[in-house]
Parts: C-alpha cells; sequence; structure tokens
C-alpha cells in the first residue's frame, strides 16, 4: 500500500488530483486526536488507526514526513518519499522556532472559525482540524528528537524557497516552489514520484 500523511492544519485533501493518479494510493486524514503530545506518540495512533504494515510505502509531506519518519521505527517501510518536511527540530525555520511558544495562547477556535468561512481548500482544511492537535503539535515538532534512519530508502522532495523547513543540505529532487509545493507543483512532484516509486 502507498499512504500519504499530510502536512499540520491539512488533511487527505492535500493529495487530490493528480496524486490520485498513484497506484494504490490511500490519502490519509489526522486519526481522531486522544491527546498525543508527541511525534512518536502520532506515529502509534496513525499505524494503530489506518492498518499500516511492514512493506508499504509512505509519502510525507511537512509533519507528515517527521510521523512518516517515526512509523519506520514501528514497521518495516520500503520506501518514504519525504516532501517539504525535515530530518530534525534543526531544519526548521528560526523564526518558527523562536515563534512557537505562542501556540499556547494562539486563539485556534476563533482563528479556524474564520477560516471555515473561506471558501478556499487550505482554510476548509485547517478549520477540520482539531484545534487541540494543531496546538500540540506546534510544541512537539520542536521537543522532536529527529530521526536519521539508515534501514529505509527515502528520496526527499523539497522547495528552493521553502520559508518553513529551511533548505537542508540536500534533496533528491529540488523543486521551484515554497513550502506547499505537494499542491503548488503537484504534477511535478507526482511525475517524480512515480518514475522512483518501487515495483
Amino acid at each position: 500500500m502507498l499512504y500519504a500523511l499530510p502536512g499540520i492544519g491539512g488533511d487527505s485533501r492535500m493529495y487530490l488530483a493528480p496524486w490520485t493518479s498513484l497506484p494504490e494510493l490511500h490519502p490519509l486524514n489526522w486519526m481522531p486526536y486522544q491527546g498525543e503530545r508527541t511525534i512518536p506518540e502520532v506515529a502509534q495512533s496513525m499505524v494503530r488507526t489506518y492498518g499500516i504494515q511492514d512493506g508499504d510505502t509512505l509519502i510525507g509531506t511537512s509533519l507528515g514526513g517527521m510521523v512518516a519518519l517515526e512509523i519506520t521505527r514501528l514497521r518495516k517501510i520500503r520506501q518514504l518519499f519525504l516532501i517539504a518536511s525535515a530530518f530534525e527540530p534543526g531544519e526548521i525555520s528560526r523564526h518558527l522556532a523562536f515563534l512557537h511558544p505562542l501556540a499556547r495562547i494562539f486563539p485556534w477556535r476563533r482563528f479556524q472559525r474564520g477560516a471555515s468561512r473561506i471558501p478556499a481548500k487550505s482554510p476548509q482544511m485547517f478549520a477540520a482540524n482539531d484545534p487541540l492537535f494543531v496546538q500540540t503539535m506546534c510544541r512537539a515538532v520542536f521537543e522532536w528528537s529527529g530521526r536519521k534512519v539508515a534501514d529505509v530508502q527515502i528520496i526527499r522532495l523539497h522547495g528552493k524557497w521553502d520559508p518553513v523547513i529551511s533548505r537542508p543540505s540536500y534533496a533528491d529532487f529540488w523543486v521551484h516552489g515554497g513550502h506547499r509545493i505537494n499542491e503548488t507543483h503537484a504534477r511535478t512532484c507526482v511525475e517524480f514520484v512515480r518514475r522512483h516509486l518501487l515495483t
């Protein structure tokens, strides 16, 4: 199976067409929030909720990529496509690192109510997320120990001008875009993934 994990504030709608043209793609929503406080806890809940098995392939965007890296500790994942994501907290923008303590006092529910009135896809996805999950994950990414995995093939796609995840030391595929390349450059990303999927 090929599972695609969304970014924070996102859901399965991050992987609409042309993503759905990939064979056996299962775009995932975040699991119902049960008080998970760390990236490894979220990984455990996603494995349990969706039945992710040894031999599956993962696509993870932003937070979804970090969770996918943790899933490789729980399952023998065949291949991982890491899109606009990080191996460790040090790759996250310093500006966000400075601001993340404010997540505790930010009025998430009020902000989501406003977002729900905007008909575009991104605000609608954000409005549909559990605000406690979003708030908790804004802190959790900076408390994460990071994960550098040797026993899974990791293929990294990254935007050259990503303001959220700082430009890493390497990527397998550089995209002329920012943080949301899975949406803004969906066709380019999908074709790259299709060419490199293990059969």
